[in-house]
């Protein structure tokens, strides 16, 4: 024979039990959970833990076009040490070579998000050309 689950509702109970009352230590309808927990409230004079409540730093400012450039010329110089070794193996990584072919396309499209004035265009575009011309070379090489 087999075991039915029964469940009718919140309040609900099993046949044979006493009916629609609610489960103990289950708050009424009128009083919510929150009032049967004790408040504790910080002694006079004590001050909180440490940790407790720190005063976090005021939020930083978003980077400025020629900060988020240099970032990027960063990363693409990082990029180009490591594409540069991988060069120099005797036998390339194809898959280390796509990775890093990868990687400059990211910067690429990181560097094409930004909105420019004609300053900052110039140092975008040398950026961009970089990325190319390590882009070119990779995908030469990967595929010949």
């Amino acid at each position: 024979m087999h075991s039915v689950a029964w469940y009718a509702g919140p309040y609900s109970s099993p046949p044979g039990s006493r009916q629609g009352t609610p489960p103990p230590n289950f708050p009424s309808p009128r009083q919510s959970h929150f009032d049967a927990t004790p408040h504790t409230s910080p002694r006079p004079g004590s001050s909180p833990a440490p940790g407790a409540q720190r005063a976090s730093p005021p939020p930083q400012p978003p980077p400025s076009i020629m900060e988020r450039i240099a970032q990027v010329s960063g990363k693409v110089d990082e990029l180009a040490a490591k594409a540069e070794g991988l060069l120099q193996q005797p036998v390339q990584d194809k898959k280390a070579l796509r990775l890093v072919e990868e990687q400059f396309t990211q910067q690429l499209l990181a560097l094409d998000s930004l909105d420019v004035n004609s300053d900052e265009r110039l140092a975008r575009k040398a950026q961009i050309n970089r990325i190319n011309a390590w882009a070119d070379r990779l995908e030469s090489l990967r595929t010949a």
